[in-house]
Parts: structure tokens; sequence; C-alpha cells
């Protein structure tokens, strides 16, 4: 039972090193959500952001 118990342990320091890093990103996509805004009112090029959000998000995350 020792065994199980230090891999659940580990599993929750990876878990809780992913959350404090899905926080951080959660930040860095609603500061990219104001940008991505004011870049539409500016130049409506909402294809490339699109995929350069979903790129990011989905490689970080």
């Amino acid at each position: 039972m020792e065994q199980p118990t230090q891999e659940r342990r580990g599993g929750r320091r990876k878990g809780a090193g992913r959350k404090r890093m899905y926080r951080d990103y959660t930040i860095c996509i609603k500061v990219s959500k104001e940008a991505y805004d004011n870049y539409m009112r500016i130049e409506k090029k909402s294809e490339f952001l699109d995929s350069f959000l979903k790129s990011l998000n989905f490689n970080d995350l």
C-alpha cells in the first residue's frame, strides 16, 4: 500500500503544478482577449489571431 500512495502523492504534485500553470494561462488568456478585441476594432484579422490563440492554448494546456 506504500507504493500507490507515493504514486498518488506524485500525481497530486503534478496536478497542483498544472493548476498553477493553468491559473497563469487564464490570466494571459484574459489579457490576450482584451488585446484581441482591440485588434479586431483596428483590423479584421480574426482568422490569424484565432488560430494563433488556439495553438497557444492547446500546446500549453
